[in-house]
Parts: C-alpha cells; structure tokens; sequence
C-alpha cells in the first residue's frame, strides 16, 4: 500500500506545496534534506525508529502536520502512536500535534490518555488537548472535562482545557463557566470568561458574577498575561447588548473597544509580563495611574454632544459601570460605561461609529493626557489630540503595518501617565 494519496508520489515530498509557496518554510525543508528524509517513506521510517535521533525523529513527527492531507493515515497512524511512547518529550509533543492533525479514531484515544496523564508534560498534554478540538465523541468529553474539575492537577493544563473543550451538542456549558467564573484561581476565571464571549446563545445566567468579575477582579492569571476583568468585559457587553434589544440578523453582537490611559490587553502582555520557564508569566510592576473622569462630568458631556443619550439605561445596573449610556450616532446605536476604576471607558457598536465616539471623547481630554484605543485583546492604537474618526483608523492602519514590519516588541509606549 502506498504512503501518499492519489496525485503524490513518494518522492514528492520536497516538492510540497507548503515547501513551494511560504518562504519561512524553507528552514524546515533544509532540515529535512540535511537528515536525508527526502521522501514519504524516509519520513515514516524515521518516525517508526526508536533508534532515530530524537531531533531528527521529532522534526519528522512534525512534519506529518504539514503534510498530512498528502498522506494515507492509516499508514503513518500507528507510527505516531508508537512515538508519543518516546522517552523525549520533544517527540511526544510532535507526536502528538500531528496526531491531531489526522484526526483519525485510532489517534483521539491516546491523545486523551495524554491530556489525562497528569505526570506527562504540559507541553506534550497542550499539543493532545489542542489536537482535540474537533471531538465529539461523549465518553472523551466527559473524561476531559473531569481535567476541569480535578483540583489536584496542573493549572496550565487545565486552563487549556477549559479554553479549547469541544462541548456537545445539547450539553450547555453556561453553568459549568459560572462555576470557574467564581473559582479561588485566576486563570480558570480568566478562560471561563473568554468562553462565554464565545457562545452564541443566551448566557445571561452569567450576568451577576460576570459584572461582580468585570468590576472588580483586576488580578493577571500565571498562564495568562492580561487582566481578568478586561476578559471579562466583552461578554458582559454583549449581554446588555441584547437586554436592550440591539441584537438583530445583520448585529447579533458587536465589537468592543476600550479607551484607556493604561497598558490593556495584549500591549500589557508585552510590555509588563515576562516568561518564566517558558511557561507562566511574571507580572512586572505597572505604571501608576493618576488619570480618573468624573461620572456626572462626563455625562454632562454626552448630553451636550448628544441630548437624546439614554444615561444609565442598564438593567440591572451594572456594579461595573460608574455611569453608561446609549446613544445614536448616524443612525447606528451605540453603547458604553465609564468603568470604575474612573480611567477605562468601554464603548461597543459599529467599528466606523466607534471611530467617531472615540474621536470625541479624545477631544474633551486633557490634550497632554495619554489615551489609547484597545480592540478587545488588541494592542494600543495611540489617540492624539486633535485626531479625527478617520485618523483613528488610519492609526489603526499604521499599527498593523508597523507591527508586520518590526514586531510589537519593539515598539515603546509612553506610558508616562499626566494627572488632571
């Protein structure tokens, strides 16, 4: 039986597509031929020698996943079953992702006996729960949501978990994120939240402990580098979003963006957390903020720019908010709150007439005093006195090629925070 499918010969291999047509794999490829796997058959040889040098054994493993659509799986599925057995973890780990990659029967099994192996490796166990995604088998999904629940296993692994469980169809996971939503660990409260965001039924259960966590929880988890209340965030918008009968066919739910003097999200990551053994992070001290906006002076602001702003329109009213509003802006609602921290504003709606909110609110700041738009788990865009709806998103544009061409790191924010 041949290792390719139909349309691919043995020696192809090199002559794959993914080999051809992205630069950053041309790398791989000089490996690959520096080892001499040079065809289909050399690569599951490789993977199939427990003998095999574990680097070159594991560059095989991970090729697979590159390859895969080429390959007959039922060749080279037993081979991978027969690698995460290695005494490496580096080829475990390979294994294992392109043992997710195939999908096949056969392979799902023993990823879950890795995700449940609470002495494997987190690298190893995150490659099995990541390659699971697809599953939908019900006596897998109950063995891998047993990980959620097992106080005495590694957090990192069930954090991943949480973030990444297939839930099946007629199961409804909103009281099993409740429950982690309120959980003693950061982190599990953390992916809880960014569960709900992603569910497209009703989750208004969750709406008193998500507003309790959206208020108050500014901790950042170990394995997660941003605050827990920002995550919490979208889904507490989004529910009020629908309270308020905005959700339609063409807006079931809209964007969220946060106007902030402060590091947010993505750009707090970057700059305030470092690795520590690859794995969690270390949260580094963060600038103090001396920025705050009055409640009653911002809403008599709204109400110049907008007399027919709905203030304080939430029920119940969120302990989030210190005032939010509605308003119209061409033709297009919009919701927002002055969190309570007194320095965050959050406004969500259409992107363009977020664009024309924010140029507003930059205009009524101090012209010296910093400001930064975040998209939900973005990085900051800086508003700049005087910026208008379209210089907001040309500030938009420029971050994302300025990102593409030297990588966010490099960047440095001002982060020299004017009291008012």
């Amino acid at each position: 039986m041949s290792i390719t499918r139909k349309g691919y010969t043995d020696d192809s291999l090199l002559k794959h597509p993914v080999f051809i047509q992205y630069p950053h794999m041309q790398d791989t490829r000089q490996k690959l031929i520096e080892a001499g796997i040079d065809t289909y058959s050399k690569l599951l040889d490789v993977i199939s020698n427990e003998d095999a040098d574990p680097d070159t054994r594991s560059l095989a493993c991970w090729t697979i996943a590159l390859v895969h659509e080429t390959i007959d799986s039922r060749r080279i599925t037993n081979p991978l079953i027969s690698a995460l057995k290695s005494p490496h973890g580096a080829v475990r780990e390979a294994a294992a992702h392109s043992l997710g990659s195939l999908g096949t029967k056969r392979g799902l099994g023993s990823l879950i006996d890795l995700v449940c192996e609470k002495q494997e490796c987190f690298t190893v166990r995150l490659q099995a729960i990541q390659g699971l995604i697809t599953n939908k088998n019900p006596h897998y999904f109950s063995r891998l949501r047993a990980v959620l629940f097992d106080e005495t296993d590694d957090i990192r692994s069930r954090s991943q978990v949480l973030e990444w469980l297939n839930y099946p169809s007629g199961f409804d996971p909103t009281n099993d994120y409740i429950k982690f939503l309120q959980h003693r660990l950061a982190d599990l409260r953390f992916w809880a939240a960014y569960r709900l965001s992603q569910e497209n039924g009703d989750v208004s259960e969750a709406l008193t402990v998500l507003d309790t966590m959206a208020a108050f929880d500014h901790h950042v988890p170990e394995t997660m580098s941003w605050h827990v209340d920002r995550e919490a965030l979208p889904s507490l918008e989004s529910i009020y979003w629908k309270r308020l009968g905005l959700n339609s066919l063409q807006n079931p739910h809209e964007p969220m963006y946060l106007i902030s003097p402060a590091p947010e999200y993505q750009t707090f990551e970057w700059q305030f957390c470092v690795w520590q053994d690859g794995e969690t992070f270390k949260e580094l001290p963060e600038p103090h903020i001396t920025f705050r906006v009055e409640p009653n002076w911002l809403a008599r602001k709204l109400r110049e720019k907008w007399p027919t702003v709905k203030l304080n329109a939430r029920e119940p009213r969120p302990q989030t908010y210190l005032v939010d509003w509605l308003i119209e802006i061409n033709g297009e609602p919009l919701i927002g709150g002055l969190h309570r921290d007194q320095y965050a504003v959050i406004v969500t709606g259409n992107e363009e007439i977020i664009r024309v909110f924010t140029a507003w609110y930059q205009s009524i700041i101090a012209p010296e005093q910093y400001l930064f738009l975040y998209e939900w788990a973005g990085l900051a865009v800086e508003l700049k006195s005087g910026i208008s709806a379209a210089g907001v998103q040309a500030a938009q544009a420029d971050r994302e090629k300025h990102m593409n061409a030297i990588g966010e790191r490099a960047i440095n924010y001002p982060w020299v925070i004017k009291a008012e």
